[in-house]
């Protein structure tokens, strides 16, 4: 398989604590991975590193889909964050504006211009969430589960080869945090590269992943 992330000896921190030693890890795409470990262990830390919201200062390699993080130019970010789709926990939709219209705001912000392209493009991803009939509706006239969905069709806009989910289901009752791992696992099926942080290790019982665990400012890839 394709690998597209791979981090040696990579050391995180934040401000001047360190966070994560040595991290040692690559990641494929069509490949399912769960990121655990306890609150402050570091997990949201590391994805933050894979689009450059934590910068890294040290390590052997630190490569992600043809950007080097241990050099990234403050001009090449924006490139690189369009080829990575991310998931929030607290959804962070735009509460003035309809789910289409939310849409419509990243492709528009990420170079889509064509008024057809952009309206085929919305229509696409919110089938493949199963939210197709949930255009025109606000954010606040959504469920929790919906809300995520678009979420997860606003990652998916333009066409990423890795999804970072931070604790996507972490709001979430446990069985819409069901259907959601569950949508999330049909896109690694698809070929997508999915990593998702999580406190629910049934999850990863029921939806079998490779295991990345934070611990002892240590990641052990199991």
């Amino acid at each position: 398989m394709s690998i597209i992330v791979k981090y040696r000896g990579v050391e995180i921190e934040r401000g001047d604590k360190n966070v994560l030693k040595g991290v040692t890890f690559s990641l494929s795409k069509g490949e399912f991975y769960y990121l655990v470990g306890r609150v402050g262990s570091g997990k949201s830390s590391l994805m933050k590193t894979m689009y450059a919201d934590v910068p890294l200062y040290s390590g052997d390699c630190a490569e992600i889909m043809g950007f080097d993080l241990l050099s990234i130019k403050k001009s090449q970010i924006p490139y690189l964050r369009r080829k990575i789709g991310i998931v929030f926990q607290d959804f962070q939709l735009l509460q003035d504006r309809s789910v289409s219209g939310n849409l419509k705001f990243v492709l528009k912000a990420t170079g889509w211009n064509n008024k057809n392209d952009i309206d085929s493009r919305i229509d696409e991803v919110l089938s493949m969430v199963g939210m197709a009939n949930k255009s025109y509706k606000m954010p606040h006239e959504l469920s929790g589960g919906e809300q995520q969905r678009i979420v997860i069709a606003r990652a998916l806009l333009n066409k990423p080869d890795l999804i970072l989910a931070d604790e996507p289901t972490g709001n979430l009752d446990p069985q819409t945090g069901y259907q959601i791992a569950a949508l999330l696992h049909q896109l690694s099926n698809a070929g997508h590269c999915v990593v998702m942080a999580t406190h629910n290790l049934q999850l990863a019982s029921d939806f079998p992943g490779k295991l990345m665990r934070c611990e002892g400012k240590q990641l052990i890839v199991e």
